[in-house]
C-alpha cells in the first residue's frame, strides 16, 4: 500500500515538472506592441454637379412648357456631350407660386392727402424649377459639360462635388492597411535588433482607424468659369494598425 503510494506521489511529481514549465513558458512570451502607420494622398474620381432650369411664366401650364422645353435642350447636350443618360438625374420638379411685395398707397388716399401707406403681395405668375444631378468620371472636362449646360439655358450651377468611387475607396484602404501593417513590422524589428532578438510571430493585429480627407465642394460661386479647368485638390489619406509581436 505504502509502495502503490510512494509511486503515485512520484508520478505526480514527474507530470508537474514536466508539465508546469511548458505551461508557464507558453503563458509567459516575449511581445512587443506597435503601432503601424501609413499616410498618403488620393485625388478623387468622380465628379457630381447640380443645374437648375428655372422658367416664368403668368400661367401655371405655360412655365412649365417652357421648362421641358429647355431641359430637353440642356440634357441633350450633356448627352451629345459624352454624359450618359444613366448619369443624368432629375432631382427635383418643382413649380412654385411668385408674388411681388412692396408699399402702397391706394387711389382714395392720394385724393384726400392721407400719407398712410400699406406693405402688400401679390400673385404675378408662376416659377417651374427643375434640378438635375449629373455625375461623371471624366473630372477633366468638368468645366466643359457645365459650359455646355449653361449655354443651353440651364440658369444657376447650384453645386459641384469630387469623391471616391466605391471601388477605388477599397482599393485604397487595402493599399493603406498593407503598407501600415508593414511599417509595423519594420518598427518592430528594429525593436527587436536593439533587444538582440528577433520577430517570431504575429500574435494578434486590429486596424486602430482609417480615414480620408472630406469631398472638395465647390459652390456655385465658386465657379468663376467653366471655360476654365476646375481640378479637384489631392487630399490626405491616413491608416493605422496596431500589431502585437512574438519575440524569440
Amino acid at each position: 500500500m505504502e509502495n502503490n503510494t510512494l509511486i503515485a506521489v512520484m508520478g505526480l511529481v514527474i507530470l508537474l515538472v514536466v508539465i508546469v514549465p511548458q505551461y508557464i513558458s507558453k503563458n509567459s512570451e516575449n511581445t512587443i506592441t506597435v503601432l503601424g502607420e501609413y499616410q498618403d494622398s488620393y485625388s478623387p474620381d468622380i465628379a457630381e454637379f447640380t443645374l437648375s432650369i428655372e422658367t416664368f411664366d403668368k400661367e401655371a401650364k405655360s412655365a412649365e412648357s417652357k421648362n421641358k422645353e429647355i431641359s430637353n435642350e440642356v440634357i441633350n447636350a450633356l448627352k451629345n456631350s459624352g454624359i450618359k443618360n444613366n448619369d443624368i438625374e432629375s432631382i427635383s420638379f418643382d413649380l412654385q407660386k411668385k408674388e411681388e411685395c412692396g408699399q402702397y398707397t391706394t387711389p382714395e388716399q392720394i385724393e384726400t392727402k392721407e400719407v398712410f401707406t400699406g406693405y402688400r403681395c401679390k400673385q404675378v405668375g408662376y416659377t417651374q424649377i427643375h434640378r438635375l444631378k449629373i455625375t461623371t468620371y471624366d473630372i477633366e472636362n468638368v468645366g466643359k459639360y457645365i459650359d455646355m449646360a449653361v449655354n443651353s439655358g440651364a440658369n444657376n450651377v447650384d453645386s459641384l462635388n469630387f469623391k471616391l468611387s466605391e471601388f477605388k475607396e477599397a482599393e485604397l484602404r487595402s493599399k493603406a492597411l498593407e503598407l501600415a501593417s508593414k511599417n509595423a513590422r519594420t518598427k518592430a524589428e528594429a525593436v527587436a535588433k536593439g533587444l538582440k532578438s528577433r520577430i517570431k510571430s504575429v500574435k494578434s493585429v486590429s486596424e486602430v482607424s482609417y480615414s480620408y480627407g472630406p469631398i472638395y465642394y465647390a459652390e456655385a460661386a465658386m465657379i468663376k468659369s467653366a471655360d476654365t479647368r476646375i481640378q479637384p485638390k489631392m487630399e490626405d489619406l491616413n491608416a493605422r494598425v496596431n500589431v502585437v509581436f512574438i519575440l524569440s
